[in-house]
C-alpha cells in the first residue's frame, strides 16, 4: 500500500513537471518561416502565375520543408503566393489558409500566439516586414529580384523572438552589381586626379577636402536612410582606396612623368567625383540587405579594374566581418 502511494506520488510529479502538451505534441519552441512567392510571370497583370523557375522554387521549397513538422501553412489570395505554398502543403496533407497582407500587425500578433512550425507565404512588399514585427525590429522591402530568403524566426516559451535567414535554390548573386560599378567607376577617375596634383606639386593628403566630403556625405546619409556613422566609415574605405592609386601614380612617375593635358580638377573632377560619390552611396543603400551574407556579397571582393590591396581597401569595410574569399 505504501509502495502503491509512493508510486502514485511519484506520477503526479512527474505529470506536473512535464513539458505542456496539445494531443500528442510536445511544444518547444515555435517556429515560423516567412518567404516571398517564388518567380512570377511578367505580363504586367495584378496576379500571374509562376513561371517554371518559379515553379521548380515552389518545389525547391517542399522538399526544405518535408523533414519539419509543419503545422499550418498561410498564403496571401494570389495565385503566385498559393501556388509557391501548394506544394508543401500537399507534402504536408495541410489546406491554404489565406490572410490579408494589409493588416500585418494583427497578423502578428496572430502568429506569436500560435505553437508549433508555421509557414507564411508572402510577397517582397510583406515578407521582411512582418519579419520585422514578429521580433521586433524594422525591415526593408525585398528587392524586386530577389526570391531566396527564408526569414525563420524562432519564439520561445517566455515571448522572445530571435530571425535567422536560410536561402532557397536557386541563390540570388545580383544585389551588388551596382555597388561593384559605382566603386569601379569612381577609383577609375583617381589617376587623373593623380596628374592634376602631380602637375602642381600637391600632396596625394587633402585633409579638410575629405572632411568637407564626409561632411556632405552625412547629410546625403540621412536623406537616403543610410546610418550616417555607416555611410562615413563606407566613403572613408573609397578615399582610402583612392589615395592608394594616385600614391602608385606618383611611384611610377618618379621614373616616367605623365604627358598630355592637365586635367581640371575644380572644373571637371571634383563634380564628377560628387556624382560618382552619391551614385555609390545610392547602391551601397540598395545593396545593405544582402552585404550581410558572404553568399551575396562575394562578388564585391573581387574586380580586374584595381590592385587587390586597392580593392580591399575600398570594400572590406564594406564586407561581413571577417571577408568573403
Amino acid at each position: 500500500m505504501k509502495h502503491q502511494s509512493m508510486r502514485q506520488i511519484i506520477t503526479l510529479l512527474c505529470l506536473l513537471l512535464a513539458p505542456a502538451t496539445l494531443g500528442d505534441k510536445v511544444w518547444a519552441d515555435s517556429k515560423i518561416y516567412l518567404v516571398r512567392h517564388a518567380e512570377k510571370v511578367a505580363d504586367g497583370s495584378r496576379d500571374p502565375a509562376l513561371t517554371k523557375e518559379g515553379q521548380a522554387r515552389a518545389n525547391w521549397l517542399a522538399t526544405y520543408f518535408k523533414g519539419k513538422s509543419l503545422d499550418t501553412i498561410f498564403s496571401t489570395d494570389y495565385r503566385r503566393t498559393r501556388a509557391t505554398a501548394m506544394p508543401t502543403a500537399d507534402e504536408h496533407n495541410l489546406s491554404l489558409i489565406l490572410y490579408d497582407p494589409r493588416t500585418l500587425e494583427d497578423f502578428a500578433e496572430t502568429l506569436k500566439g500560435r505553437k508549433g512550425q508555421t509557414l507564411v507565404v508572402g510577397h517582397s512588399n510583406t515578407t521582411p516586414v512582418l519579419a520585422g514585427l514578429l521580433i521586433g525590429e524594422e525591415f526593408e522591402e525585398l528587392d524586386e529580384r530577389v526570391y531566396d530568403h527564408i526569414y525563420v524566426v524562432s519564439i520561445a516559451d517566455d515571448g522572445t523572438a530571435s530571425l535567422s535567414i536560410e536561402y532557397s535554390e536557386p541563390r540570388t548573386v545580383l544585389e551588388v552589381t551596382e555597388l561593384k560599378s559605382s566603386i569601379e567607376a569612381r577609383l577609375a577617375v583617381m589617376a587623373e586626379v593623380a596628374h592634376y596634383k602631380w602637375a602642381h606639386k600637391l600632396a596625394i593628403e587633402a585633409p579638410e577636402r575629405e572632411e568637407a566630403i564626409l561632411r556632405s556625405t552625412a547629410m546625403q546619409a540621412v536623406e537616403l536612410g543610410l546610418g550616417a556613422g555607416e555611410a562615413e566609415m563606407a566613403v572613408k574605405a573609397q578615399m582610402k582606396a583612392s589615395k592608394l592609386v594616385q600614391s602608385a601614380q606618383f611611384k611610377a612617375w618618379k621614373n616616367s612623368p605623365p604627358t598630355g593635358p592637365v586635367p581640371d580638377l575644380e572644373g571637371n573632377l571634383r563634380p564628377k567625383i560628387s556624382k560618382l560619390t552619391e551614385a555609390f552611396l545610392k547602391s551601397l543603400k540598395a545593396a545593405k540587405p544582402y552585404l550581410s551574407s558572404c553568399h551575396t556579397a562575394a562578388a564585391l571582393s573581387r574586380t580586374d579594374m584595381a590592385t587587390p590591396d586597392v580593392w580591399h581597401a575600398a570594400t572590406s569595410a564594406l564586407l561581413p566581418e571577417g571577408g568573403c574569399s
